[in-house]
């Protein structure tokens, strides 16, 4: 049986994924054995660290997923014993947790969303409802939750009243990448040195405000937009780009792995966190591409939900827009593709902001829960 001081489950890509990316690379500096255990539904092949199991496996259909998944995660999950088992997610809190208590060892789970209201379930409240059933049931065996944001431990502590809840924000590592390293997006796509580039990097999906950024750049001469990442909407993405005549324009680079991620988004002049308040969940969202575009420096436009306003307004990184209201997003990317003083301004600030806004900062307020 493989001996771990930390194992983490995580039904989702961990060489995508920041927040897990950044915390085992940590706890290894700290001498601690760390072992994850993901699964990759999408093409493509990474170089992962020995510890790390990540199972290649089709996402359709969602049931057998799911089935599928668990039971490797179940069977994996028997092979090791851990002094902490920590559940990246709802999907992998059940397993996790039945491991954990069987084995009398402690439980941390990590709720990266509001499971009782997730966008991209709008809709669908049935399985919302099994959702925040299973939720509420095993909660009651974890010894700390993580969360987010501040409001996000606000909301679970009056929800679930867990036994201990702790906030670690997806902030990135403070890195500065080399000029030569910076991947050029100009020549790549052969985007002119006027235009100024707006990123979106995360799950291609309804409620990004990635429809009405097309539509943004769509009207505006000296500006593009380059998507990176997957998801449920990447093919109707597509379509739109073909049907509006817009492959000049808007690009999709796929999914680029987390240690290469900066390097793109280093190469982008705007970061976009356009998030829509679909649901509780986007609500009260604080995205850990807010703080990269921040490490990466970039200006970034943001929607007004909250969390995200707050950062944006307090380190004064960017401009806030409505992203139901087209006009205003328009006019806001317009004025900073006219305005190269207002936007190196905002970049200034992004850099700066990074300086206290960065993982090794985070990880030191936390690490005591996990050493």
């Amino acid at each position: 049986m493989a001996r771990a001081d930390i194992c983490f489950a995580f039904l989702g890509n961990p060489h995508t994924d920041s927040r897990i990316a950044n915390i085992s690379r940590s706890l290894s500096a700290l001498g601690k054995n760390v072992k994850v255990i993901g699964f990759n539904w999408y093409s493509g092949s990474y170089d992962s660290p020995k510890d790390w199991t990540v199972y290649k496996i089709n996402r359709r259909p969602a049931l057998l997923f799911y089935l599928k998944s668990t039971a490797k995660l179940f069977l994996k999950l028997l092979e090791i014993t851990a002094d902490i088992y920590v559940a990246e997610d709802i999907y992998t809190l059940p397993v996790t947790a039945i491991i954990a208590k069987g084995r009398r060892k402690k439980l941390y789970y990590n709720s990266r969303e509001f499971y009782t209201s997730i966008g991209g379930l709008a809709g669908k409240s049935s399985v919302q409802k099994l959702i925040a059933a299973i939720e509420k049931f095993f909660i009651k065996y974890v010894d700390v939750v993580t969360v987010t944001g501040e409001m996000d431990k606000e909301f679970i502590e009056k929800l679930y009243h867990p036994k201990e809840i702790i906030v670690i924000r997806n902030i990135p590592r403070k890195l500065s990448p080399k000029p030569e390293e910076v991947f050029n997006l100009r020549k790549k796509f052969g985007i002119s040195e006027k235009s100024v580039i707006l990123i979106y990097q995360g799950m291609l999906q309804k409620g990004r405000g990635i429809y009405q950024s097309i539509e943004a750049v769509k009207t505006i001469d000296n500006a593009a937009l380059v998507l990176i990442g997957y998801g449920p909407d990447e093919e109707k993405i597509k379509k739109l780009i073909d049907k509006e005549n817009l492959r000049d324009k808007v690009f999709l680079t796929g999914a680029v792995e987390h240690k290469k991620l900066l390097n793109y988004t280093a190469a982008a002049d705007i970061g976009l966190t356009l998030i829509e308040n679909i649901s509780t969940s986007y609500y009260y969202a604080l995205p850990n591409k807010l703080f990269e575009y921040l490490n990466a420096g970039l200006c970034v436009l943001s929607s007004p939900l909250p969390q995200m306003k707050k950062v944006v307004d307090d380190y004064k990184v960017g401009e806030i827009v409505n992203p139901e209201n087209q006009d205003e997003i328009n006019a806001a990317v317009k004025k900073l593709s006219e305005d190269s003083e207002l936007l190196e301004k905002y970049k200034r600030n992004a850099l700066a902001a990074s300086e206290e806004l960065n993982w090794e900062n985070e990880f030191e307020k936390v690490k005591h829960y996990f050493v």
